[in-house]
């Protein structure tokens, strides 16, 4: 998805035939519309996994955290792509870009951590516990 926001910002100014307007739409609109279709995929996915109720609720904070924090940095990378000199990426500008989506991607690692699944009887017949505290399978 991110590539898709940062491809609109050119598909605009192309269909807008390199109107100022596209700029705008794209910088205000796009990552609005990947914020919400990102949202409701992850309520999804945390509405299905196997934490409890308080690891759910800050997973969902989490998550909006996470993702306006997505919000307000891809909308500033459109932004500054009719910027003199933002095409000339150097190393430091590729290793910030790194960081800055790093900061973005430990958040939804917690985000997106399915929990443990329920054990059924099947799995509890044939585990036995070992040294350490945790169950082998036999």
């Amino acid at each position: 998805m991110p590539l898709i926001v940062w491809a609109a910002p050119a598909f605009c100014r192309w269909w807008l035939d390199d109107d100022e307007m596209g700029l705008l739409f794209a910088a205000s609109i796009i990552p609005i519309l990947a914020l919400v279709a990102r949202y409701f995929i992850a309520i999804r996915y945390i509405e299905r996994n196997h934490c409890g109720v308080w690891t759910k609720r800050f997973q969902r904070f989490t998550l909006r955290t996470a993702l306006v924090y997505l919000l307000l940095v891809e909308s500033f990378l459109i932004s500054i792509q009719d910027l003199p000199g933002a095409n000339d990426l150097d190393f430091a500008a590729v290793l910030l870009l790194i960081v800055v989506y790093l900061v973005y991607l430990l958040p939804m690692a917690f985000v997106l951590y399915p929990g443990k699944a329920p054990a059924t009887q099947v799995e509890t017949a044939e585990t036995r516990t070992n040294y350490f505290g945790g169950e082998d399978y036999v």
